[in-house]
């Protein structure tokens, strides 16, 4: 056995394992060499006598510690790696490559790697073209050292060649082709080489395919796909047949692993892992510890793309091999693959298997200590919740990684080098970029802050002049980036206040924004700006002459010309944008095909609309059902062009309708579309019946498992939320510990979900609600009244057992919107705005004014921010609308489906009633004597309920009660911050509360939840519909029927209004709707004094003292309510549908 062979690693002559402890020193550390372990080497050199063979071993040792990536190419070195290899490469003697060992392991084998490296980054550049014609003057060389080594330098080269995209590739392949006489392990690495070419020509079979070099234009197109995979495996036999007639354990392996490869691409799974767990058998038995951790990689990845959860610790073998006996780079090259794996999977939409091998590659690189590694993959999970998947979750991750890298560039002393601080400045712009996209002013205050400390760092850079021009032209793109942010801060101040309704404080700043604009700033903000504040003329005018000088994307161009209704700019804008080759491939395509179905509307091809339509809305849901989380599927709705496909698909439909405003009956031709319309508004919700019926359908383990995956979903969505609101509570590496704590634990209950109901982590895609079979289960003297509020146009349809009808209503988003908002806070600040009321009521009640007449029960469907509006408090024939009508409220038309719909409350069973609890004293919540009032007279009113109230209404107690229980009612303090719907909560005993994640994580089977304190019906809207909150999250847990509030509850006639409620549903047939409205009715006839009177005699009764003034939110009173206003009788509403 020649020291030589064994030094030629890629031709796997002689098995690792052969060379047996008693061999020389210097042929154990070829031996390991070839194993890929080159600290064994060293060890193994420790006991070889001095001399060049042996230094130049502990050189080869070095470099293949230090730069050897998978695939046979160099590493991206880590800090200090590049200066320690250039130290130990100038020590070498002179000379010392003309010896036969020093020739192999200081110039071939170290040479093929950078060269390698080199190939990847210059794809199409020329650079490497003359490095790779050197190499090739000096290969001839190396058959002085054996014909074995003149044949593998001349191999080395064709391949090197192919991967720069050479045209000599070919020519010196057939040229190492003529030296292979017949040395079959010669064959074997020949056909293996040519095996590589085929099957993964832009890549190597070793990385998966992947690389990160541009794919060039003569890659194959898949309809050749085929034909190099069947050139592949017939190379791959050949080289297989040839290391078996050789005795090679170690290249049986290889060709194993490539073999996988082909059939990984021809998507044969079964002989994918036949050939791993080969791979992985030869490796062993061979002693190739390199193969095996490759292949172990291999096979992790194949288990995470079939879905299946592979444990946290399945890479730790390789990570202690890597430290071990190993190559840290191979490690770290490891650790790169699993990111390159991860984002095939993102771009495929895969987000599941994406987050979970981005989770193993975060393990390993903490491991190896991989710093850059543990950066790449910390940037790819920012990345990971991009494209409207979780905005709140970038911001807090890039700003988490921003904050980290500039304490630890700000540490390393007073000189900082060019790429870690330019790393640093990439990552601040995509803080930036994902600020400006939340549409929230202070994070876009905080990323410029952040911006700022990364520009000061600039003064601290060294390098050449090169380097520093460089990082003078990226400082003054992050100065530009600084200085728009105060106004691009302003812009969504404004905004928000439109939102909000103030529009007499919006519109000043935004108009002040314009001027800026007007005289400096990005032309496009001024134009889309323009069309906020109500000037869309002015707006569509800029674009159109910005488009027509060439001078604005195209995309832009069509996207703003459909939004305007400008069909024959939108039309040209279009060609142009095919012309260009259309919008690049994306993860979120149904942005284009939305827009491509909003032009086919505006001309008037509502069919086409309709096929367009359904291919965005298909793309996305096939997107959000493989996301995997609750939390990710509800907020991932939440995204403008999510919306838009939804809406793009309603008016289709209604285009196609034969006269939506007259409506039909269901189930003619003519109800076909308002029908379909209908359905199209209602799957835009977050909330399925789909959802609920998986849950319902659960039984013990699997039940309690998912309870324990939706809790901890939200307590890792709470978290984020915390963060982003909360920034400056404690330092990044805190922050970052308590986010990976809760992903820790979301991971332990999805990794259980996943083996007992995988259904619900991998996601299937409810079907559309049958609008005729789900309005079937309304009472017969219901209508339902369903909305849609998107792009100016607010659509309400109204539903009976037997009609339909929709109408389109003319008025702007902001004006609806606005007027929600206005109404709801003058009702929650005790007063009232009878302007804002009445028009929501010409808005939402008067085109339904027939049907209204012919039905007394109503059920409403809001939409996104109409939620918080009190239907049954609006102006309605010379009163409000409850005084002639019974109310009820759902998220989703199809959670008419659920099994418990129309089911009534039953009253025999066990009852729990928590209020007045005793607060500790450093929460400043003042007790709630009216709570204590409230439970013990409906107490009264339920025999053999329990009460839990003071120091007994814990939340011990209460999820001990909650699962027997038909009836649950807690009656205390509730708070929700605006835009953190999971940090909402209501206060229990002492420190206790039960927040938005408790209430995902019971198993609730109660007939009715009353959570009787303040702001609990309210939450956080998407735009697609949905609202997040404490509600949803009640209706998740398993409740039939919720009763919640929509702003501050007065203690007083809130008392009286659930103990009337308790009264009246105990008559007989009497459903929640009709108690709760009439009890609304009654508390409301009583008047102020009444109320006082009425609640004054409950108290005596029960000693339990005179009522909080105020209500029962853990902000200061509001004081007393101005009169006529709806505040102290109709916050409450129920959620759900019985009787």
């Amino acid at each position: 056995m020649s020291l030589n062979d064994v030094l030629l690693i890629e031709q796997r002559r002689f098995d690792p394992a052969s060379v047996g402890s008693d061999a020389s020193p210097l042929l154990v550390a070829a031996a390991a060499l070839a194993a890929g372990e080159p600290k064994r080497a060293r060890r193994a050199l420790a006991a070889a006598p001095p001399g060049t063979d042996r230094t130049a071993l502990e050189y080869a040792a070095a470099v293949f510690d230090l730069n050897w990536f998978p695939g046979g190419g160099g590493a991206m070195f880590a800090p200090g790696d590049a200066e320690a290899l250039t130290s130990l490469a100038h020590a070498l003697p002179p000379g010392i490559a003309d010896t036969p060992v020093g020739a192999l392991a200081t110039r071939l084998l170290p040479d093929a790697l950078t060269l390698r490296s080199v190939a990847e980054t210059d794809i199409g550049q020329g650079g490497i073209r003359p490095l790779w014609l050197a190499f090739a003057d000096q290969a001839g060389r190396y058959a002085a050292v054996s014909p074995a080594a003149g044949a593998y330098a001349a191999l080395l080269t064709a391949d090197g060649a192919h991967r720069s995209r050479l045209i000599e590739a070919e020519p010196w392949a057939q040229q190492a082709a003529t030296l292979l006489g017949d040395d079959l392990v010669l064959y074997a690495h020949y056909f293996q080489v040519r095996g590589d070419w085929a099957s993964a020509p832009s890549g190597h079979p070793e990385t998966l395919g992947y690389s990160l070099a541009p794919t060039p234009p003569g890659d194959p197109r898949p309809g050749d796909l085929e034909t190099l995979l069947t050139i592949a495996d017939n190379a791959y036999e050949q080289a297989a047949q040839w290391w078996a007639g050789a005795g090679s354990k170690s290249g049986g392996a290889c060709v194993a692993l490539r073999r996988a490869h082909v059939a990984r691409r021809r998507g044969d799974p079964a002989t994918r892992d036949e050939q791993v767990t080969q791979a992985l058998t030869l490796a062993s038995a061979a002693g190739d510890g390199a193969t095996v951790a490759l292949a172990t990689v291999h096979r992790v990845i194949d288990r995470l793309g079939a879905g299946i959860d592979v444990p946290p610790a399945e890479t730790d073998p390789v990570a202690s091999w890597a430290l071990g006996d190993g190559s840290t780079s191979y490690g770290r090259g490891l650790v790169r693959l699993l990111a390159l794996a991860a984002r095939d999977f993102r771009e495929r939409g895969d987000h599941v298997p994406a987050r979970r091998t981005l989770r193993l590659a975060e393990r390993l690189g903490t491991a190896l200590g991989a710093t850059d590694e543990e950066l790449l993959v910390r940037s790819d999970v920012s990345d990971l919740y991009g494209g409207g998947v979780y905005r709140r979750a970038v911001v807090v991750l890039t700003d988490l990684e921003v904050a980290q890298g500039i304490d630890e560039i700000a540490a390393t002393g007073p000189a900082i080098g060019v790429l870690p601080w330019s790393r640093l400045a990439t990552r601040a712009a995509a803080l930036s970029s994902g600020a400006a996209i939340s549409g929230e002013p202070d994070l876009v205050t905080r990323a410029a802050d952040r911006q700022g400390a990364v520009l000061r760092l600039a003064d601290r850079v060294t390098g050449d002049d090169g380097d520093l021009q460089f990082v003078t032209e990226v400082t003054n793109w992050i100065a530009g980036d600084v200085a728009m942010a105060p106004l691009i801060s302003e812009i969504y101040r404004g905004r928000r206040l439109l939102r909000a309704g103030r529009t007499e404080e919006g519109l000043p700043v935004l108009e002040a924004a314009l001027e800026t604009l007007k005289v400096s700033g990005p032309g496009y903000l001024y134009a889309l700006l323009l069309d906020v504040v109500g000037r869309r003329a002015e707006s569509l005018e800029w674009f159109r002459v910005a488009f027509e000088a060439g001078s604005l994307d195209p995309e832009m161009a069509a996207d703003r010309f459909v939004r305007m209704g400008a069909v024959d700019l939108a039309d040209r804008a279009m060609a142009a944008l095919d012309a260009a080759g259309g919008v690049a491939p994306s993860r979120r395509p149904w942005g284009d095909l939305a827009r491509r179905a909003d032009l086919a509307g505006l001309h008037g091809d509502r069919a086409g609309q309709i096929t367009l339509a359904e291919e965005a809305v298909a793309a996305f849901e096939d997107r959000q059902r493989r996301l995997g989380r609750d939390t990710l599927r509800s907020t991932s709705s939440d995204d403008p062009e999510v919306a838009g496909s939804y809406h793009s698909l309603v008016l289709g439909h209604l285009g196609l309708s034969p006269d939506p405003t007259a409506g039909a009956v269901l189930g003619t031709r003519d109800a076909d579309h308002l029908a379909a319309a209908l359905a199209a508004a209602d799957r835009g919700r977050g909330i399925s019946s789909a959802l609920l019926a998986d849950l319902a359908g659960l039984e013990g383990p699997s039940r309690a498992a998912v309870r324990r995956w939706l809790r901890a979903g939200s307590e890792w969505a709470a978290v984020f939320e915390d963060l982003a609101a909360h920034p400056g509570d404690g330092d990044a590496t805190t922050s970052r510990a308590t986010l990976v704590a809760a992903e820790a634990t979301l991971d332990d209950t999805e990794a259980d979900v996943g083996r007992l109901v995988p259904a619900l982590v991998t996601g299937r895609i409810a079907p559309p609600p049958e609008i005729g079979s789900s309005v079937e289960r309304l009472p017969e003297d219901a209508v339902l009244f369903s909305y849609q509020l998107f792009d100016d146009r607010l659509i309400g349809w109204a539903v009976t057992r037997d009609r339909i009808r929709a109408v389109p209503v003319g008025v702007r988003t902001l004006d609806v919107i606005g007027a929600a908002a206005r109404w709801h806070r003058a009702i929650a600040l005790g007063t009232d705005d009878a302007l804002a009321a009445g028009q929501l009521a010409d808005w939402l009640l008067a085109p339904f004014t027939p049907e209204l007449g012919d039905h007394r029960r109503l059920v409403v469907v809001p939409h996104a921010d109409l939620a918080m509006v009190p239907f049954h408090a609006l102006p309605w024939a010379g009163d409000v609308l409850v005084a002639t009508h019974d109310l009820s409220y759902l998220p989703a038309i199809s959670l008419l489906d659920r099994p418990a719909t129309g089911r009534p409350v039953r009253l025999t069973g066990p009852t729990l009633l928590v209020g007045d609890p005793a607060y500790a004293p450093e929460r400043k919540l003042p007790r709630l004597p009216g709570t204590a009032t409230e439970v013990r007279e409906i107490g009264d009113l339920l025999p053999g309920a329990t009460i839990l109230t003071d120091a007994d209404a814990t939340a011990a107690a209460l999820v001990q009660g909650i699962p027997d229980s038909r009836i649950v009612h807690l009656a205390t303090h509730g708070m929700i911050e605006p835009g953190a719907p999971n940090r909402s909560w209501v206060a229990l005993a002492g420190s206790d509360a039960l927040a938005v994640s408790d209430l995902m994580g019971l198993d609730l089977t109660a007939d009715l939840l009353v959570l009787s304190a303040c702001h609990t019906g309210e939450g956080t809207a998407t735009r697609a519909g949905d609202l997040i909150g404490l509600v949803r999250a009640a209706l998740v847990a398993g409740a039939s029927n919720v009763i919640a509030s929509l702003w501050p509850v007065p203690d007083d006639a809130g008392a009286l209004t659930m103990v009337e409620f308790y009264r009246l549903l105990r008559d007989p047939g009497r459903t929640v709707a009709a108690a709760l409205s009439e009890a609304q009715r009654s508390v409301r006839a009583l008047g102020p004094a009444g109320v006082r009177d009425a609640y004054a005699a409950l108290a005596d009764a029960h000693a339990t003292g005179p009522a909080r003034a105020g209500g029962r939110g853990a902000l200061p009173p509001v004081g007393a309510p101005a009169s006529g206003s709806p505040h102290p009788w109709a916050p409450f509403v129920h959620v759900g549908l019985d009787g």
